[in-house]
């Protein structure tokens, strides 16, 4: 989960809930993290679907739940705004490259 909720109403202890808690609760997080897990459920009915909610910066909680898990790939989604320039671009941050970089896993990258 992102260090900060989805909009400024999200009560704080959502931010701290388990996979779990967030879906049950209804809460903004955890509905979007239910339409996720019926997305993948769906798409490969043979693969089981196990939501986790992680806290912390994304970079280093992705990364501790490969090497935690053992995951041997990861899937993630990339893109850059259209106007970003070349100069501006290395002041981006760049979860998406941090990722590729620094990952124990195969990592397929989604445009």
């Amino acid at each position: 989960m992102s260090q900060v909720a989805l909009s400024w109403e999200s009560p704080s202890d959502d931010l701290a809930a388990t996979a779990e808690l967030a879906i049950e609760r209804g809460s903004r997080e955890g509905v979007y993290l239910l339409k996720g897990v019926e997305a993948l459920g769906g798409s490969a009915p043979s693969v089981r679907v196990c939501p986790r909610l992680r806290h912390g910066l994304v970079v280093d909680e992705v990364l501790a739940e490969i090497r935690q898990a053992g995951h041997q790939l990861l899937v993630i989604g990339a893109h850059r705004a259209p106007q970003a320039s070349r100069q501006l671009a290395p002041f981006l941050d760049d979860v998406a490259d941090q990722l590729l970089t620094h990952s124990p896993c195969s990592v397929l990258i989604v445009r």
